[in-house]
């Protein structure tokens, strides 16, 4: 998932929602909250 191994990732927000509904929902029983999004949103961007 993180860009740094696929530049495609990320830059489609339509996929980036679809994918945080889904495993948000499997892991957590839930929706991300906006602060968490951004959190593993960061943590992504930074993988090198």
């Amino acid at each position: 998932m993180a860009p740094a191994f696929n530049a495609e990732r990320l830059t489609d927000s339509a996929k980036v929602e679809k994918w945080f509904k889904r495993n948000c929902k499997d892991v957590l029983s839930r929706e991300c909250t906006a602060i968490e999004k951004v959190d593993v949103l960061a943590y992504l961007m930074g993988l090198k």
